[in-house]
């Protein structure tokens, strides 16, 4: 069973703490704007090359990916120690069903008849 954290992060801070989730055994890490949905929401674009001037969103919200035995706890308060910045919230914790992903997104395309 996967486990997914639902943590609300200052801007500041979004790139250094992923880095660091990632680096004391997180799988992944993403970040979503926390005010999406809303009147405060607030698009960020990037081209190749042309990569936004910041990381993240003024209230950002990193989803977090981890096995069940990830200490999610202590990874924050390591990071957050190690780092000098303010711990995140934490909004949720989901359980994420094991799937075969790569055959679920397989299952999507017909086949395709080459002669």
């Amino acid at each position: 069973m996967l486990k997914e954290y639902s943590l609300l992060v200052n801007r500041s801070d979004v790139a250094k703490l992923s880095d660091a989730l990632v680096d004391n055994g997180a799988f992944s890490v993403s970040i979503e704007d926390a005010d999406a949905g809303n009147p405060d929401e607030l698009p960020i674009y990037g081209e190749p090359g042309q990569e936004p001037k910041e990381v993240g969103w003024e209230h950002s919200r990193l989803k977090v990916l981890t096995d069940e035995r990830f200490n999610i706890k202590k990874a924050i308060e390591n990071a957050c120690a190690d780092l000098n910045i303010k711990p995140p919230v934490l909004e949720s914790v989901i359980d994420v069903p094991d799937n075969d992903w790569v055959s679920g997104t397989q299952a999507q395309f017909s086949p395709i008849q080459i002669s």
